[in-house]
């Protein structure tokens, strides 16, 4: 019989039920905030995309915070205002991102032609590739300047894969002058879905919004987004579901994760001189972001222990199919799945005609590498290959049968470079089988993340704790941030030890059935249920938190009917009325297993049971309850 958690079930009004037993409640139980796992899974921590901004530096092996150290996205900010590295910094126990004006104005050359910055502003970009299936959350308040910003995704490349997800974009500051649409974006969670234009496809876009109960500088908000698979995108507000957004194309493709402020044109400040920009303080001009944590669902009881993988290419091998992770010029590289072409796998890459591919690498600065590859041309072709952007290589292969190739090269003090293949006019090339790696490579091994403040666990209300004569049956929610054990202790009235055991729990926020053998079936009496986070191998006396389920076991022929609360007929096949006056009042129909079947008010002193089949129910009236049977 199920555990009805969070009530005091009592006066309940019971058939016979043979040598069953009632569990009862007489405690109560606390609930997470946090977008609930299913049952069986957790948010197990990516540590490599999950800060709580402790210390004194941001840590650059996660982040970049300067544009032209990122292999995939070297943006360096809207007009007029630059990404500056030097105004994000961290400061007690936060990230702090300043806007400001600049001592002198900025010429950049990311994109060739020069442009001029009088204006700054800083963010970050994770290296560590985001994906569906995860789970983003950041807590942040916005500075109170015309500058705005927020937590995104994006990224782009291969024809007809440029997406981007915005979690939350605002800003800080709105006036008379700020576009009509835009006058609301002081105090809003504004999402966008892009799926943007390159040659393989037209723009499109879709979008939602809500406003907040405050500014959006007033107060920290926590912005989260789910990721649950390629067409459903989950927008939440301090743990709460606002909206779902279906994109305007799958979104199955990795994305880069970032947070920013940046300048916006039609929320303009430069032709006024700068406005609360320059006018602000230091306090006014900087956003603050407690924290960036990502989640990945996995089983509960899966450690997620992923192996190190040394080679740095994504998509070397072209299994996806697509040209992912991959820019292309000149005519089209396609990617190909003719056994002929193919070396290994499914899929091969063909150049032609002066097309080429390259892709960004995250690297270690001023350390080894070696390049390898397989590759074939026709009959007096020729393909070109280079490692460029913090390395120097050029070399140039030619050969009709697949052969593999290997080239070293040394990174300079930077933490990308770019690795390329073109051809030459009349030319045609296969490339398979891509890996860089470093000569000796050794992983990075990033410490445990904080992401909950407090650790906790609690019985899972919505299932219950069940007996079924040995078999005791305990659904546990728990947060930990580092692998720790779950010590668990039934014991009766006279604080005797009836069942013990003790099970791990990994990092993140899980939701666990956990499946116990008793010795024997408990007699009927008081009992304790009392489950402990512990340090690994740690000691009993000292729990980091603990929960406790007092309930009693009870043979239901021996519970006494109530006498003010009667349904009658009992069993019906029908309405079921009750004796007393009830009108108007709220009731709760349970199955067995403590699942809530049904709500609603009585009306006339009579419950409706049309609609449940043959069976017996528990029905609640404030606080009381009673079992009926359905014939």
């Amino acid at each position: 019989m199920h555990l009805f958690s969070n009530r005091n079930i009592k006066n309940i009004k019971l058939p016979s039920l043979g040598l069953a037993l009632l569990l009862i409640i007489i405690s109560t139980s606390t609930s997470f905030g946090q977008p609930e796992p299913p049952l069986g899974k957790r948010w197990a921590i990516v540590v490599e995309l999950s800060d709580s901004f402790e210390g004194t530096e941001v840590n650059t092996e996660k982040w970049s915070i300067d544009p032209k150290e990122h292999h995939r996205t070297n943006w360096p900010g809207r007009t007029p205002a630059i990404f500056h590295p030097d105004y994000i910094t961290l400061k007690d126990g936060h990230l702090n991102i300043e806007v400001g004006k600049l001592s002198e104005p900025i010429v950049d050359y990311t994109y060739s032609n020069p442009v001029t910055y009088d204006y700054y502003g800083a963010g970050l970009r994770g290296y560590k590739l985001a994906s569906q299936g995860h789970y983003f959350e950041c807590r942040a308040k916005m500075n109170q300047t015309e500058m705005g910003g927020g937590f995104w995704l994006a990224g782009g490349g291969a024809c007809g894969l440029s997406h981007e997800i915005d979690i939350t974009e605002s800003v800080g500051l709105t006036s008379s002058r700020t576009a009509n649409w835009g006058k609301d974006w002081d105090y809003i969670m504004h999402s966008n879905t892009f799926h943007h234009k390159t040659a393989c496809n037209d723009l499109d876009r879709l979008s939602d919004k809500i406003n907040l109960d405050t500014k959006n500088h007033e107060r920290f908000y926590r912005y989260g987004f789910w990721w649950k698979n390629p067409e459903e995108l989950h927008f939440y507000v301090d743990g709460e579901l606002v909206y779902t957004i279906k994109g305007p194309t799958d979104f199955d493709h990795p994305l880069t994760l970032q947070y920013d402020i940046e300048a916006y044109d039609w929320n303009p400040f430069d032709d006024i001189g700068g406005g609360k920009v320059v006018s602000g303080t230091k306090e006014e001009r900087t956003t603050l972001v407690d924290y960036i944590h990502t989640f990945k669902l996995v089983d509960a009881d899966d450690p997620n222990v992923e192996e190190f993988d040394p080679n740095v290419v994504d998509n070397g091998d072209f299994e996806s199919g697509r040209l992912d992770y991959w820019r292309y010029w000149g005519e089209l590289g396609s990617v190909v799945s003719e056994k002929e072409h193919v070396h290994s796998g499914e899929f091969a890459i063909e150049l032609k005609d002066l097309g080429g591919i390259n892709e960004g690498l995250h690297v270690k600065p001023n350390t080894e590498y070696t390049l390898s590859f397989v590759a074939k041309t026709n009959v007096g072709g020729k393909l070109n290959i280079f490692v460029r952007n913090g390395a120097s290589v050029s070399e140039t292969f030619t050969g009709t049968d697949y052969t593999k190739q290997t080239i070293n090269f040394t990174t300079e003090n930077t933490r990308k470079v770019e690795v390329g293949f073109w051809t030459l006019q009349n030319t045609i090339a296969y490339v398979d089988d891509i890996v860089v790696e470093e000569v000796n490579p050794t992983p990075i091994v990033f410490d445990f993340v904080k992401v909950f403040k407090e650790e906790e666990v609690i019985v899972d209300e919505e299932e219950g704790v069940s007996i079924d004569n040995t078999n005791l049956s305990v659904p546990l929610q728990y947060k930990v941030n580092q692998e720790r054990d779950l010590n668990l202790r039934l014991v009766n009235a006279e604080n005797e030890l009836v069942y013990k055991s003790q099970i791990n729990a990994y990092p993140g926020y899980a939701n666990q059935l956990n499946l116990f053998e008793l010795d024997s079936m408990p007699v009927s009496g008081d009992y304790l249920l009392k489950v402990d986070i512990l340090p690994k191998n740690g000691e009993l006396a000292n729990p980091i938190a603990s929960t406790e389920v007092n309930f009693s076991l009870t043979d239901p022929n021996s519970v006494p009917t109530p006498d003010n609360l009667t349904f009658f007929p009992n069993p019906t096949s029908g309405d079921l009325f009750i004796s007393e006056d009830c009108n108007n009042k709220e009731y709760h129909i349970y199955a067995l297993d403590g699942k809530k079947l049904r709500s609603g008010l009585v009306q006339n002193q009579i419950i409706d049971l049309d609609g449940l089949v043959e069976g017996i129910y528990v029905i609640g009236i404030e606080g009381q309850f009673a079992m009926v049977v359905k014939k």
